[in-house]
């Protein structure tokens, strides 16, 4: 595999600098050098621990600052200020910012598909047989019953049908 470059703007307070990214998407933030930095006139929000690849820790300062790629638009994006030995990195949260992914076997940043949850209530389906019978079951909190205590009076009183089925399957441990 090849390295995978990307030329961007980094802007803050009206000032933007033309950088050359490396895109690492092993890195979880964007670098930038400490040349850029300071010319942007950034300044640290905090402090982060990192660990590089051979294992060895180093702390950063954090910052951010807005970013633009050609053809993708403008986002916000956190960013490490780097030391003067470090490299201009393209993180892969400022990729998920602006919903890019490196495909690695083109060399290429792609859209990313999205995923999200909806919240929707789920219906009890009547796909069983008998359900309807042990929805109005007699159960009352703090009876001290066994929650399937009344379904087993239930099922035996009533003589049902699913007597046979259900019955060895209800444990009272």
């Amino acid at each position: 595999m090849g390295l995978v470059y990307i030329e961007g703007i980094v802007k803050h307070r009206g000032k933007s600098v033309f950088v050359r990214f490396l895109v690492d998407s092993g890195a979880t933030y964007t670098v930038l050098t400490k040349s850029i930095w300071k010319e942007l006139g950034l300044e640290p929000l905090g402090e982060m621990e990192f660990i590089l690849a051979d294992g060895t820790t180093i702390r950063r300062s954090i910052s951010e600052a807005i970013l633009e790629l050609p053809s993708y638009g403008e986002r916000r994006t956190p960013v490490v200020l780097g030391e003067s030995e470090d490299e201009n990195l393209l993180g892969i949260v400022t990729l998920e910012i602006f919903g890019l992914i490196l495909d690695p076997f083109r060399r290429v940043l792609r859209p990313i598909r999205a995923l999200m949850k909806r919240y929707r209530k789920k219906k009890l389906r009547q796909s069983y047989p008998y359900t309807s019978h042990l929805e109005a079951l007699p159960f009352r909190a703090g009876s001290g019953l066994h929650p399937s205590q009344p379904i087993i009076d239930y099922i035996v009183s009533h003589n049902s049908k699913i007597h046979k089925l259900l019955l060895p399957l209800i444990s009272l441990n």
